[in-house]
């Protein structure tokens, strides 16, 4: 695990989200034991592990256990909704933790260790508006109410996370390569998966902005955010589509929904379809989406062309085909 840890080329996101203070403790051991060896890759070992053995660690671990059920999110996925409360305590865990362990002075080039910080905190911004909402406020308290040395924390921090968001703000955050299907037109009264048979209707794709979207628990959703709405499929009179989904019992990393399940039912009948219920667990959530500064809603919805869903299927059965050592 230590020399996972040490590869600046891996991905730690799985690596925090395993985190426990078990395993904080054992690398404070290695880290003793490294700096006895005294050799220079021993300790850029024991710096990089530094990392993984902080307070810093376990509140970002702590993140990503609120926003996805089984693994440490992707960058376009979208997660899990954290409360509003939770979600303020662990911003407030967040700012503390990164002030007491490294400086942000923005008149003093930062050392690696603040870069790794910074990085980790941006990504959380980054990851959902109202968390970057939540660290910016509490910077701005900061600058108002504290101390000499925090506000000169605070100050750096504010002014570095602002301008990396700013210059984010410009680029596509909707999901590219990525759909989920729907048939088009809906007629039938039945629940429908997000894996109708390629080629057999017409359908239409979703592309989302996962910065603004999130799934919330459908027994809070009524005292959610207004801001926030369900992103609804189709409408017909009252009755609204709502896009949902349920954990899975069986962790399955092979769909884009990393241990979800997704699937459409009308806001006026919340239940889980059987076919759904017999591999998923726990409550239903709904996707929410909040409008981006431009006012434009955080989706939309494309034509997906007959031609292209038959390829796909036939791609598809060309695979299985071979799984089978059949040939073709």
């Amino acid at each position: 695990m230590a020399k996972q840890l040490s590869d600046p080329q891996k991905p730690h996101g799985w690596l925090f989200y395993c985190l426990n203070h078990k395993i904080q403790q054992d690398l404070l051991g290695i880290i003793q034991q490294l700096n006895q060896m005294k050799s220079p890759s021993a300790l850029h070992l024991s710096r990089t592990l530094s990392h993984f053995s902080s307070s810093f660690a376990i509140v970002y671990q702590n993140f990503l256990q609120e926003w996805s059920w089984f693994t440490s999110p992707g960058r376009c996925h979208i997660l899990r909704a954290i409360s509003p409360e939770r979600r303020k305590q662990l911003c407030h865990d967040l700012v503390d933790a990164s002030f007491r362990l490294y400086r942000f002075d923005h008149d003093v080039k930062w050392t690696k260790s603040t870069t790794w910080c910074f990085y980790h905190i941006f990504t959380i911004a980054t990851r959902h508006i109202t968390c970057s909402e939540a660290i910016l406020g509490i910077l701005t308290e900061q600058l108002r109410d504290s101390d000499k040395d925090t506000h000169k924390q605070a100050s750096g921090l504010k002014q570095a996370l602002t301008a990396a968001l700013s210059s984010c703000q410009n680029m596509p955050h909707i999901a590219a390569g990525h759909c989920l299907h729907h048939p088009k037109p809906s007629t039938r009264g039945d629940w429908i998966v997000f894996d109708p048979q390629p080629g057999r209707i017409p359908s239409l794709k979703l592309w989302f902005d996962h910065h603004y979207c999130s799934w919330v628990d459908a027994e809070v959703l009524s005292s959610w955010s207004p801001a926030e709405l369900p992103l609804v499929v189709e409408q017909n009179g009252l009755r609204r589509k709502w896009i949902c989904c349920r954990e899975l019992r069986k962790y399955n990393n092979s769909s884009f929904f990393l241990g979800i399940k997704p699937f459409f039912v009308f806001s006026n009948e919340l239940h889980v379809p059987k076919l759904v219920a017999s591999i998923t667990k726990g409550p239903i959530y709904v996707l929410v989406g909040r409008n981006r500064p431009d006012g434009s809603r955080p989706f939309l919805w494309e034509e997906y062309v007959q031609a292209e869903l038959q390829e796909i299927w036939d791609a598809r059965f060309r695979r299985e085909i071979f799984r089978e050592g059949d040939g073709i």
